[in-house]
């Protein structure tokens, strides 16, 4: 599985590239903001993307709706990072400014663990396979 993981704080794009590449074996590819995301899915395939809501140039958000529009990059599943706590009033109005959460399939609060991140991933491929 190749995946694209995408944020800017260091020590997260750290544990999440080690998690994948120690617990799966998997090919980890880094983007520090928004654009790069998305130049970097336009120029190669990735199987899933993992996504923090809150980084700079394009917003995840705003990654999320340019991947909708995209033909090569609509179907890619996104678990979606969030330093907001997920049930919080401010995470669900920032969810609420985005109309197409298709590509959200499972969502993520920072900081976790390695064994949530896996424990998500395996979730999300299951859930994959299953539609």
């Amino acid at each position: 599985m190749k995946v694209l993981i995408v944020d800017d704080d260091k020590e997260i794009i750290e544990l999440t590239k080690n998690t994948f590449m120690a617990g799966m074996g998997d090919v980890a590819d880094v983007a520090y903001d928004g654009e790069e995301a998305l130049n970097k899915m336009k120029d190669d395939h990735y199987d899933l993307v993992v996504l923090a809501v809150l980084i700079p140039g394009a917003s995840g958000m705003e990654v999320m709706e340019n991947m909708m529009h995209d033909e090569k990059l609509k179907n890619i599943p996104v678990l979606l990072m969030s330093v907001l706590p997920l049930y919080s009033e401010s995470f669900h109005n920032s969810l609420n400014t985005f109309e197409e959460l298709s590509l959200v399939k499972d969502l993520l609060e920072k900081p976790f663990s390695s064994n949530d991140l896996m424990s998500k991933v395996e979730h999300i491929i299951h859930t994959s396979i299953a539609d």
